[in-house]
């Protein structure tokens, strides 16, 4: 499945606005901030590069278990970004919070047609 950058980056900014929506009471104003410009690049190349995997693809969207692995790793590598800014243990609750968001997003994403090539 391919995609124009004009889709990946609004996917980027949907998800990142329902993490913002979390990670900002959590984190605080000035954390949260730099926690989501920093993992707005890292969400956009993480998409760029699975969209070279073909494993879990069908003809039309994609089979739920690479919905799930795109999100674990997407995940392993901002609760990284995220532990330098506020620790480890908040870290990892908005990494469980974060996940869930990630999942729905990916999944509603493949309902919209606007942007595949």
């Amino acid at each position: 499945m391919q995609e124009s950058y004009s889709r990946t980056l609004l996917r980027d900014i949907t998800y990142r606005a329902g993490a913002l929506f979390v990670s900002l009471p959590m984190a605080g104003i000035e954390n949260g901030l730099a926690l989501e410009l920093s993992k707005v690049l890292i969400y956009y190349v993480m998409e760029r590069l699975w969209l070279r995997v073909s494993w879990g693809l069908n003809d039309t969207s994609e089979k739920h278990i690479r919905t799930l692995a795109r999100a674990i790793t997407y995940r392993i590598v901002a609760t990284f970004s995220v532990a330098y800014w506020v620790g480890l243990e908040l870290a990892l609750s908005l990494a469980i919070i974060h996940t869930i968001i990630y999942y729905t997003n990916e999944r509603l994403w493949l309902k919209v047609q606007w942007g595949r090539l």
